[in-house]
């Protein structure tokens, strides 16, 4: 039976978060605060879920063919300052705009079953993160009265609203936290719902696994060799205010795709305008391995 998309149901504030906190870690795997640095995109966990009965602690959810539960034990309390999954701090929201439901159910072709509300730099520049019925996720932010979905991979002006409040300095582009952070949020926002990011910083947090290197080599690859290739520093090569970068992107189905952005630098913004993004797969499926959390 075929819910209706504006169905609410309410549910208490720590079954939100739990309900977050596990898209969140279907969403990319497990990621931590960095180096210190406040991470200019935020998110408020307002995970609503939709046409789901949450009367039992353990009622499940559907993401990316995982089966998620809420765990029936004791439910963690969640700090405003809390840093989830792609650099997503964690914080309270109550209500869902009835519009947004209706035009992401649409676009994304189901009713809509979670929405995540977050925001980058000021709390009033809202991009929603939605899930439907159908497993289709989307990021959504309010444009000339309409919700835009950003990750259509054609919606670069949607992208690039979010960013103009992303602070991201010339001096951040030699630092390789830094630049993690945002080629993270950027392919986050251009669609990529699961994946490890090639550069140091994505090699470290592989590295950190109890078996390392070796979790990620169950696939056809077997030399360590291959993947700290793949995980070099992004480079940013600049002519005048415009640069480029290339980078790899771990897959969960153990293929890796490389990403080529044009932008262009404000200097006196401190802010970043896309102007392309391309995707080349450059290794198969069953290349490597996923051993994170939440893998496909």
């Amino acid at each position: 039976m075929r819910l209706d998309s504006r169905m609410s149901i309410r549910i208490s504030h720590q079954q939100k978060t739990v309900c977050y906190l596990l898209v969140c870690v279907a969403v990319s795997g497990c990621r931590g605060h960095v180096g210190g640095r406040e991470t200019p995109m935020t998110c408020m966990a307002s995970s609503a879920v939709r046409g789901t009965n949450l009367g039992s602690a353990d009622a499940p959810s559907k993401m990316d063919g995982a089966a998620l539960s809420v765990p029936t034990g004791p439910t963690p309390m969640v700090s405003e300052s809390q840093v989830g999954p792609r650099g997503l701090v964690l914080l309270n929201d109550t209500e869902d705009p009835p519009q947004l439901l209706e035009e992401a159910a649409d676009i994304l072709g189901a009713p809509v079953l979670i929405v995540s509300p977050c925001a980058v730099g000021q709390v009033s520049n809202k991009v929603f993160s939605v899930v439907a019925e159908n497993r289709a996720h989307g990021w959504f932010i309010l444009r000339e009265g309409h919700y835009v979905r950003l990750d259509s991979g054609v919606e670069l002006l949607g992208i690039n609203a979010v960013l103009r409040e992303y602070r991201f300095t010339r001096q951040d582009f030699n630092d390789p936290a830094a630049v993690f952070d945002f080629l993270d949020a950027v392919t986050a926002l251009y669609g990529v719902r699961q994946g490890m990011l090639g550069s140091s910083q994505g090699l470290m947090r592989m590295r950190d696994l109890r078996t390392g290197l070796s979790s990620w080599l169950r696939g056809t690859e077997k030399s360590e060799a291959a993947v700290e290739a793949l995980s070099r520093d992004p480079e940013f090569i600049f002519q005048g205010s415009k640069w480029r970068v290339v980078f790899s992107m771990f897959r969960t189905d153990g293929s890796v795709d490389q990403f080529t952005l044009l932008g262009r630098h404000d200097p006196q913004a401190d802010a970043n305008v896309l102007l392309q993004i391309d995707v080349t797969k450059i290794r198969p499926r069953g290349t490597f391995s996923w051993p994170l959390v939440g893998g496909g």
